[in-house]
């Protein structure tokens, strides 16, 4: 009987050993050990993180391509408002006629006519982006460029616009920054969360949950015949000493 209790006891010793080693594994695999529903339904909740990290990734994507639009405009204007600036400066000179002073009058107006089409035409998905709604959520508005009040024989009105068109491409940059700085942070999240749930899709995972069971099995198996071996060795004892 000593040597058949020893031979069951090294039996659960090796399988207790098979079980830790397969929880250690599963353990290093920042997974616990779940039943096959818990598992999917697991995988589904970070299935749809990621979904929802994908989709903002995107907006904030499109919020960049409105900005560079955006940016862009400004740009066109900033460039048409230097050339109004030089008009100006020439109109009012005194050594102008009426006649040429008339002339630079209709370049500027033309000048102007060019500015609205490209404020007017600057949209993104039907919207206008010179509207005051236009990036609501990201703290820009552009509402306040406007060319109807430029005066040709008034530099400062050109000034100001000016001013107006910095501060503009000020909140634009500073917006696009962020939404650069945002989409690197939600990448970073996107790629711990595929992460994570590669972990969990990972089938050498799923082995080890298996073999966790079936050495569990084993050893309760290995526990209950040491247990009637012992019972059957304390009957015997009781059989001899009656």
């Amino acid at each position: 009987m000593k040597i058949t209790d020893n031979t069951s006891w090294n039996h659960i010793q090796t399988t207790k050993k098979e079980v830790e080693k397969s929880i250690n594994e599963v353990g290093s695999g920042k997974k616990e050990v779940m039943d096959e529903a818990s598992l999917q339904m697991l995988i589904d909740t970070i299935g749809s993180e990621i979904s929802e990290t994908t989709q903002q990734i995107t907006n904030s994507n499109n919020s960049i391509a409105m900005l560079q639009i955006a940016s862009s405009s400004l740009d066109s204007l900033s460039k048409m408002s230097d050339e109004l600036n030089q008009l100006s400066v020439q109109y009012n000179s005194a050594a102008l006629n009426s006649d040429q002073k008339s002339m630079i009058a209709s370049q500027s107006e033309a000048l102007k006519r060019s500015m609205n089409d490209v404020i007017d035409s600057t949209t993104f998905n039907g919207k206008n982006l010179f509207s005051s709604n236009a990036f609501e959520s990201m703290g820009v508005d552009l509402s306040s460029v406007n060319v109807s009040d430029i005066q040709i024989d008034n530099q400062d009105t050109i000034k100001d616009f000016t001013t107006v068109l910095n501060s503009a491409f000020s909140s634009v940059s500073s917006a696009t920054n962020s939404e650069i700085s945002n989409i690197n942070n939600l990448s970073e999240k996107l790629v711990n969360q595929n992460r994570a749930r590669s972990i969990n899709e990972d089938t050498d995972i799923a082995e080890n949950i298996n073999n966790i069971t079936n050495q569990n099995i084993k050893l309760n198996a290995s526990l209950i015949a040491q247990a009637h071996q012992q019972s059957v060795l304390a009957s015997s004892m009781a059989n001899l000493l009656n």
